[in-house]
């Protein structure tokens, strides 16, 4: 491991290892595929929830350029590229990178990408190049190369910022990687986002279970964000004033957390952070419980519907119905628990979109790409996050 380095680092805040070539995809006129899109949620998420989020210099200067100019920009700069950090940083967006561009079909999201950890042995990983010298760049050798260098990179810069309190933030394309070699990565404001979104989750998934094709699903944030967007044009204004919208819920959740900075003993930080979960546990067992009537309710419109041959028209009006009944139901539950007072909007206008699909089409058009093989393999990874780390993943699949 190497010594922590010397350049003076922020005291808090979240550093952010995601892809931001994605994010520039989504935002300049690019290719809109699945694993830019997974990119691009996990960074609107970043966006709406944290106050402060560190990238390095050139991620800011060039794919994320665009934001500088807008009132309470998130993103602060690391220290120059050359810095330690920086620069681990910095490999670990190119890495990532490079699990999509040298997956087995190339610039898409696969499973093969993640070889070196699901299959590979540590004899086999320790016969893997430590240099890409001789290798051609869209390979598996390459791929394989690249995945070493991603675990290499992430203990680096796990390693340079101990002693901070700053909070090292994967995206989904390299939450398996980080998890790996590390285990815990929460701030408060996602922690809560993705509890509750898993509890949104599950009801969205019982409704897609019936639908063919395949059709992705979107996380609240995102869907919201596209929801409110009439083209590509509007995703930057709109992003914007969702930040704006939920400042208040940064303020109070960062109240929390200075709370449990401040807390002069371990018993007290224990006690905040029980706190904190005990809320959070109430809140979602809450609304699990008060849709078990309408869980049969949603399940007797399909079977009827099914005896009719009308599965397809179940999924429109009906569903659309009994999802913003069930929203409506629970509304006051979440508002019995300020913390979450911010968050209640937010899950019932997620739950009154009747199509990710036509979301997705009216917003990038031509643009988007994504074929059933990467749904079919972003389903297979969030399943072996979940079964592997018992991790929730808030993001497109």
């Amino acid at each position: 491991m190497s010594e922590p380095s010397t350049v003076l680092l922020p005291s808090s805040g979240v550093i952010s290892l995601l892809s931001t070539f994605s994010v520039g995809c989504v935002l300049s006129g690019g290719r809109v595929s699945l694993a830019h899109l997974i990119e691009f949620s996990h960074f609107v998420d970043l966006y709406v929830l944290e106050d402060t989020i560190y990238i390095n210099s050139s991620s800011k200067d060039v794919e994320l350029e665009v934001f500088r100019s807008y009132p309470d920009c998130p993103f602060k700069e690391l220290p120059s590229h050359d810095d330690e950090v920086g620069f681990s940083v910095g490999s670990v967006s190119d890495s990532t990178r490079a699990l999509y561009d040298c997956s087995e079909i190339n610039c898409s999201f696969s499973m093969d990408a993640y070889d070196y950890w699901l299959r590979l042995s540590n004899e086999a990983k320790d016969k893997i190049p430590t240099t890409p010298l001789g290798i051609r760049y869209f390979s598996r050798d390459y791929l394989l190369f690249e995945s070493r260098s991603l675990e290499e990179s992430m203990e680096a810069v796990l390693d340079q910022i101990s002693g901070t309190k700053l909070t090292l933030m994967p995206s989904a394309r390299n939450l398996l990687p980080f998890l790996e070699v590390f285990s815990q990565l929460e701030t408060p404001a996602q922690l809560i986002y993705r509890r509750l979104t898993a509890a949104q989750r599950k009801l969205i998934d019982d409704v897609q279970a019936f639908a063919r094709p395949r059709t992705v699903y979107l996380p609240p944030l995102l869907s919201v964000l596209l929801k409110r967007c009439e083209t590509d044009a509007d995703i930057i204004p709109r992003l914007q004033e969702m930040r704006a919208e939920y400042a208040g819920l940064r303020k109070s959740i960062g109240g929390w957390f200075n709370k449990l900075d401040q807390a002069a003993t371990l018993k007290d930080k224990l006690q905040i952070r029980e706190e904190l979960e005990n809320s959070i546990r109430a809140v979602v067992e809450r609304f699990h419980s008060g849709r078990l009537g309408f869980y049969k309710e949603m399940a007797g419109t399909f079977i009827e519907a099914a005896g009719e041959g009308e599965i397809k028209k179940a999924l429109i009006k009906p569903a659309l119905a009994l999802l913003k009944k069930g929203a409506t139901a629970v509304a006051p539950d979440f508002l019995a628990a300020k913390r979450f007072t911010g968050l209640v909007g937010l899950m019932n206008e997620a739950l009154e979109i009747e199509s990710y699909a036509e979301v997705l089409s009216r917003v990038f058009g031509a643009r988007l790409d994504i074929s059933q093989r990467e749904l079919s393999h972003a389903k297979h990874y969030r399943k072996e996050i979940i079964s592997r780390y018992g991790f929730e993943l808030p993001s497109p699949s």
